[in-house]
């Protein structure tokens, strides 16, 4: 018998000539330690305290020994088979139990991450949301202390991947008379209130798009009902009694009815005895509750970043439980701590949201004309954009919704962030390394982000301002966030030129940050420049150009003619021949004849700026290069009549004569004179 104190244990026999036989045996010694919990593995200040028993399995050799160890619990230590721990501390901890029977066989059970302690207070971040499965998985709630009323508040941010079943429910009670948010028909959404066919038959409402996070609350009052969208309201105009509520409500479930189950994430989820205004609605939806004020009447709240079974409620005592297989998942609702305001925007100008830290300016042209809601999150976004770390991105993000007639309107001028955090002075001096993004309200994850511009400008401090010029920021109902990348310590210029010409230097030029840069363009003999591209935009025809103080990326261009250019010009009285732009073929011969007009002399001729003097005719030879020249004149004075005879008018008969201008009586004719004519 081979007989080691284990399941490997094994029984052998042996005979001459006939080999070795061997098979297992069990070895009742042989045990495996295992941990029970009695109660749940999310623990609140409500409920610190757990019990943990011994639940090992094959344990035949007794008397036993026990070694628990409750690392952050009290006590740390235990020696019991079973012992009752206290958490205060938050966080997440493990827990470890290592048996030794009377023959010394030791078994050691360990579970990591098995505890998680969250605090009384309510979270400022999105945490978990609940993952409801469907059909008889929902989470199951307790009493929640509305007293009797006709004005409450119901509201929730929800991510459905699917159809929804009919009246499937969102926020609805357990028994009783039927009350809650729930889904119509082709996932539109609907409520009931006490019952009432004119609540459950309301088909106004609209139709909650999938996979993506949208708010929706429900609002009433004695006299209507509003179901909030995103804060678009759908009002139903109908009375509504006062209901003693004496229930509980399901999340995600009407009144226990399995097929009126939904499938998706539900998370944040609020119950008032109070109606919310619009303002409210707008102001709050993106916030997590209860942290600057305390809101007396918000009688349940459900952030439900638990990990457990138990969805607490942060602000009373109506704990939900979880049925079925439903359970907690990471949430990418956009909610968290920050602040909100709104503005009415019907004119343009510079808007401030000074808690916020957005600047927006709006130029002539379309407005929102309406409502505009910025709300800042002192978080990161569930995902920044590809490429983007944690380290490098802003510590917080933006969602404006526009609530106005137009959602698309005339790009800002600015939309600058005047609270975005330090920015270092050589950050400053590199504005470009800053970018936005952009995203749909209800989208997450980073595949969903743009690129939308870069900064303009940035202002270096503890609370450093950044500006971006607005190109293409035409709509709302987005969010925004900011990276920050790593201030290169080289950048780079791409030079190129077309052909018959250099520039110099050429190709991708790697410039240090900061520095200068000068580039020299020549043309091939017989060609000039055509032009100079400098990021794109014409520079004119320039022979040198310099970047100073680089700080990003550039591209200079450069093309050349194979033409030149003489350009002539005159002053008064008199000619030059052709006249104005003229194109000349290289190594051809251009000549230009200067003729002043009657009493009056060639002053001078200026040929590339030097002069040559009083010529009446000037011949540019083997053109190689653009040109100019330029003629004055000067009057003849006195301009007298001639004293030799001269030449005489020959009239040809009739209508052939000269006409003067009219003489006063007294003055000497001296306006006409004659030429040869033959």
């Amino acid at each position: 018998m081979y007989d080691n104190g284990t399941n490997q244990s094994l029984l052998r026999y042996a005979s001459y000539g006939r080999g070795v036989w061997e098979s297992p045996f069990d070895n009742l010694r042989a045990y495996s330690a295992q941990i029970v919990l009695n109660g749940d593995s999310t623990i609140t200040c409500a409920n610190p305290t757990v019990q943990f028993a011994d639940g090992s399995l094959g344990l035949t050799n007794t008397p036993v020994t026990y070694a628990w160890s409750f690392p952050g619990g009290s006590p740390a230590t235990s020696s019991a088979a079973q012992q009752n721990v206290t958490y205060t501390t938050t966080g997440t901890y493990s827990i470890s139990l290592t048996i030794t029977d009377a023959l010394s066989n030791i078994s050691t059970k360990t579970i990591t991450k098995y505890i998680q302690v969250i605090p009384c207070a309510t979270d400022t971040v999105p945490g978990n949301a609940l993952n409801m499965n469907g059909t008889s998985n929902y989470a199951k709630g307790t009493i929640v202390p509305l007293g009797t009323t006709n004005t409450i508040t119901l509201s929730a941010w929800i991510n459905i991947p699917s159809t929804q079943p009919s009246f499937a429910g969102i926020i609805f009670s357990s028994s009783g008379s039927a009350t809650g948010l729930n889904f119509r028909n082709s996932n539109q959404i609907g409520y009931h209130f006490n019952g009432s066919s004119s609540t459950y038959n309301y088909s106004g409402g609209p139709t909650i798009p999938m996979n993506q996070w949208v708010h929706v609350a429900l609002v009433t009052t004695a006299t209507n009902a509003t179901i909030y969208v995103n804060g678009v309201p759908y009002v139903n105009n109908v009375s509504n009694p006062a209901i003693s509520f004496t229930g509980a409500f399901n999340i995600g479930n009407d009144r226990n009815n399995t097929s009126r189950t939904m499938t998706g994430k539900i998370d944040e989820i609020c119950i008032y005895n109070r109606s919310l205004s619009q303002a409210e609605i707008r102001e709050l939806m993106h916030l997590t509750k209860n942290h600057l004020t305390t809101d007396p009447n918000l009688k349940a709240y459900y952030q439900c970043n638990e990990t457990g079974t138990i969805v607490y409620d942060r602000v009373g005592t109506a704990n939900a439980t979880l049925i079925g297989t439903s359970t907690h998942l990471a949430s990418s609702a956009q909610v968290g701590s920050g602040n909100s305001e709104r503005q009415t925007i019907t004119t343009n100008g510079l808007k401030t949201f000074a808690n916020e830290g957005i600047n927006l300016t709006f130029g002539a042209g379309t407005l929102p004309n309406g409502e505009v809601c910025v709300t800042r999150l002192n978080l990161q976004p569930d995902a920044l954009p590809i490429g983007i770390t944690t380290a490098n991105g802003a510590s917080k993000y933006w969602i404006i919704n526009n609530y106005g007639a137009n959602s698309t309107f005339t790009s800002l001028v600015n939309f600058t962030a005047t609270g975005f955090g330090n920015i270092t002075a050589p950050e400053a001096s590199t504005p470009n390394i800053f970018k936005l993004y952009r995203r749909n309200t209800g989208a997450y994850d980073y595949p969903s982000w743009s690129l939308l511009d870069s900064a303009s400008s940035a202002t270096s401090g503890a609370n450093g301002v950044l500006t971006f010029t607005g190109t293409g920021n035409n709509a709302f109902t987005k969010q925004f966030t900011i990276s920050k990348s790593t201030i290169p310590a080289n950048f780079t210029i791409t030079a190129t030129a077309g052909s018959n010409g250099t520039i110099s230097p050429s190709g991708a030029v790697s410039v240090a940050n900061g520095s200068n840069q000068t580039f020299t363009i020549t043309p091939n003999a017989c060609y000039q420049i055509a032009g100079v591209l400098v990021d794109g935009v014409s520079v004119g025809t320039v022979s040198t150009y310099t970047f100073n103080n680089v700080v990003s990326n550039h591209t200079i261009s450069v093309t050349f003619s194979p033409n030149y250019t003489i350009t002539s010009s005159t002053g008064a009285n008199g000619l030059i021949s052709p006249l104005g732009a003229s194109t000349v073929t290289c190594g051809s011969n251009q000549t230009y004849t200067i003729t002043p007009n009657f009493c009056n002399q060639i002053s001078n001729v200026v040929v590339d700026g030097v002069s040559v003097g009083a010529v009446s005719s000037y011949t540019f030879s083997n053109v190689s290069a653009s040109h100019t020249i330029s003629a004055t004149f000067s009057a003849i004075v006195p301009c007298n009549t001639d004293t030799i005879p001269g030449n005489a008018i020959r009239v040809l008969g009739t209508s052939n004569y000269a006409v003067a201008p009219p003489i006063p009586l007294g003055t000497t004719n001296t306006d006409l004179q004659c030429m040869d004519k033959d």
